[in-house]
């Protein structure tokens, strides 16, 4: 019987528990996957398991939040503490401080449990000085400790940092499956479990969110008639948006998100072009689709697609945003109003 109580991954799943079955658990590993997959969950359940095997619900739940000695979560939003540095609001990038303060605690003993884990989410927003002194640590281990770097895009990360973890790479439900766990395990309406399964794109973190949360399909669907907009608009509303959108562009995660809401809008176009209209995401906007498709042909759907991937590769190299987001928008064929 799994110790890990998660839904899919079996992969990496599987390779966890022989390691810890064997007694070879490797001292890092990077978990890689889209937003909402999974990546935190898998981290702090193994976390559980190495540090509170026999762990009540109580320290579960103190794990889980972050309240236990052992387990210490990193992201950019991480706070250091010491005798002359006041808590630090990073915000924007996980820093060295962040990671001198891991580098402290790892050479310490567990004051509870049998492990320290480091559990970085977000690893791709280690800056340079950050990243060069956690691979001292990944080189180095100290013993009883425990790495976990989540991240959304491997390619973010330095191949010195990466080379020295074993990488897991967490795929999308199939949909059936997904669609399965909602509606028959997690007791959510038929209908509505196909609707969210289909939205998250398999990404099952995304679809509880969404079924948990009310308002988190509205603020989705509040998008979705923000793309409609700027596609009926003219050029000054597209680089208002550009501008708009760019100003975020210290927040990569945030403008990835949002790209990745207009490739499923195009997808969807394709889709309905192809006569698969049973198959697209955004089925509340049916209509709007069907006729936007009319009003662009394949090769333009096609085209602008490619551009949208282009542009999020982009501003994963730090290029200028404004100027990749004003380009794309150019490349956008336009919903003519009098075709909805």
């Amino acid at each position: 019987m799994s110790r890990f109580k998660v839904y899919g991954h079996q992969s990496a799943i599987s390779l966890f528990e022989s390691s810890l079955n064997s007694s070879r658990l490797h001292h890092a590993y990077l978990l890689i996957g889209p937003d909402r997959i999974g990546k935190k969950t898998i981290a702090t359940q193994l976390a559980t398991i190495v540090t509170a095997p026999n762990a009540d619900e109580f320290t579960k739940q103190r794990i889980a939040s972050g309240g236990h000695p052992d387990v210490w979560f990193i992201d950019r939003e991480t706070k250091v503490y010491d005798e002359t540095t006041v808590g630090k609001d990073l915000g924007t990038s996980i820093t060295i401080d962040a990671v001198r303060d891991v580098i402290i605690k790892a050479k310490n003993h567990p004051f509870e449990g049998n492990m320290n884990v480091f559990i970085f989410d977000g690893a791709e927003f280690l800056n340079l000085p950050a990243t060069n002194a956690l691979l001292k640590i990944l080189e180095e281990p100290p013993p009883n400790v425990l790495l976990l770097l989540l991240t959304e895009n491997r390619d973010a990360i330095l191949p010195t940092i990466w080379s020295r973890c074993i990488p897991l790479s967490l795929q999308s439900m199939a949909l059936g499956e997904l669609e399965h766990v909602l509606h028959q395990d997690l007791g959510h309406g038929l209908e509505e479990s196909k609707n969210v399964a289909r939205l998250s794109e398999g990404r099952i973190g995304w679809a509880i969110s969404a079924l948990e949360n009310q308002t988190f399909l509205a603020e989705r669907h509040q998008q979705i008639e923000k793309i409609v907009g700027i596609l009926k608009g003219d050029l000054k509303v597209k680089f208002q948006y550009a501008e708009e959108l760019s100003r975020k562009s210290r927040d990569r995660a945030l403008i990835r998100s949002e790209l990745d809401m207009w490739l499923s809008w195009f997808r969807d176009i394709i889709l309905v072009q192809n006569s698969l209209i049973s198959n697209i995401t955004n089925v509340a906007w049916k209509s709007t689709i069907q006729s936007y498709s009319d009003s662009c042909n394949q090769q333009e759907a096609l085209e602008a697609s490619k551009a949208i991937i282009e542009t999020k590769d982009y501003i994963e190299k730090n290029v200028n945003a404004r100027i990749l987001l004003e380009t794309l928008m150019l490349k956008l064929p336009p919903l003519q109003e009098n075709k909805v």
